[in-house]
């Protein structure tokens, strides 16, 4: 990604995703009745044109690329009324599929680029796959093979407006219960009820600020939407460029080498243990007497109601960047490296979610940040002509004085404004 001009913040969170999304519903830390799974909720936000949509692109290409591989195994009776599916089941579909001409199915399910309401419960009813595990039976006395089936789905949308044209309230739900990863039962007017068991959602979605504003009210991102969300704000791309060039031979290599960690990362299925000594620093870092706020915004308190979810996820997500068992524990570093990622995010997660405001200088207050950071350096007549239809001279001087009193911005020797180091 190093040619595309894309903040730097949108890749790394891409990376991110694709590691959380490659885990499914099959890792999970804390016990396993009450488990911690790694999916995850992010939302590129930015302006037309900063680079979401060229971060969504190959992300949505590396998780398609493995296809559904399916070995034979000892056939696994189910209990009554237990709805499993096993591997021969899947390997006899995706045989169906291919005599029909369709493409073989995906070893991770991906929803498609474009979905409503409807289409992504039934995406997700549909994306059933099933892992096979060893567990000590006590009445056998040995160890048998059994199938772990799960509904795990990820998608990607350059747009979120896609998505959030209608029903909003009932695609909200629908993400709460499937980021906790429980079951979810809709019922249809016309076509029953889709049952969706061991459900599992892992969302990468890009929009724009003014979409969040249009349709998303407070209550509804208190409900639960916003709490579980990574809001990722930026104002401009890294640097811009007239076209990307060909991959050179080291990119090729490393593009490969993703690939082949997500093929691993998905045969894995158990639980994932933290060290006693991560354990008590994420306790003192979340509820010590030295814990603080990145960002002390009334926006993001229902996220910090959340925080030690999401530590725990990230931490999760660290462990799978350079690793691809579950043999060794997830250490005291690894948990820092997540808070300071997260940490890093909070900083400017209040700008997506500054919405309903009654002060009709906080976009001009955001616009001028927004060219500071693009711009650098710049006067107070070329700000004026800039922000001219929003703020007049004297808004636009109380803007900027707000600004500097809250230690955002700098006015130099040159009477010129920028961005505070």
């Amino acid at each position: 990604m190093k040619d595309v001009g894309s903040p730097e913040s949108f890749i790394e969170w891409g990376f991110y995703y694709i590691i959380a999304a490659s885990l499914q519903r099959r890792v999970w830390a804390g016990p396993s009745e009450r488990p911690i799974f790694p999916n995850i909720y992010v939302i590129l936000v930015a302006d037309p044109s900063v680079g979401k949509g060229m971060v969504l692109i190959p992300v949505n290409t590396i998780l398609r690329y493995h296809k559904l591989q399916v070995n034979g195994s000892p056939t696994y009776k189910p209990k009554p009324n237990e709805e499993v599916i096993t591997t021969e089941e899947l390997s006899d579909m995706a045989e169906e599929l291919q005599k029909k001409g369709y493409e073989k199915p995906l070893l991770i399910p991906v929803g498609p680029d474009s979905v409503t309401f409807e289409q992504l419960i039934h995406h997700t009813s549909k994306s059933i796959r099933s892992i096979n595990f060893k567990i000590f039976d006590e009445k056998l006395q040995k160890e048998v093979i059994k199938p772990y089936t799960h509904s795990s789905l990820c998608f990607c949308l350059e747009e979120l407006s896609t998505l959030f044209r209608k029903k909003t309230e009932d695609i909200t739900t629908f993400f709460l219960k499937s980021y906790d990863c429980t079951d979810y039962n809709y019922e249809t007017k016309t076509a029953g009820i889709d049952r969706i068991r061991k459900c599992c959602l892992s969302f990468l979605g890009g929009t724009t600020p003014t979409f969040i504003q249009r349709v998303f009210s407070d209550d509804l991102l208190t409900q639960g939407f916003a709490s579980r969300s990574f809001f990722i704000y930026e104002y401009a791309n890294r640097f811009n460029t007239l076209r990307l060039p060909e991959f050179n031979e080291e990119q090729l290599k490393n593009w490969q080498t993703l690939i082949d960690h997500v093929g691993k990362l998905a045969k894995l299925y158990g639980q994932i243990k933290f060290t006693e000594e991560a354990d008590r620093w994420m306790n003192d870092y979340l509820y010590g007497k030295s814990a603080t706020l990145a960002n002390t915004s009334p926006k993001l308190k229902p996220y910090y109601g959340r925080k030690n979810l999401h530590l725990q996820k990230m931490s999760i997500i660290i462990h799978f960047i350079d690793k691809f068992d579950l043999s060794s524990p997830i250490i005291l570093e690894e948990c820092q490296e997540a808070a300071k990622i997260l940490e890093k995010a909070e900083k400017k997660m209040h700008l997506a979610l500054a919405i309903g405001g009654s002060n009709p200088l906080a976009k001009v207050s955001k616009q001028v940040e927004g060219i500071l950071k693009e711009r650098g350096p710049t006067s107070f007549k070329d700000l004026l002509l800039d922000c001219w239809e929003d703020a007049n001279d004297s808004e636009l001087k109380e803007t900027l004085q707000f600004l500097i009193s809250t230690r955002k911005i700098q006015l130099d020797t040159n009477n010129k404004y920028s961005m505070k180091q």
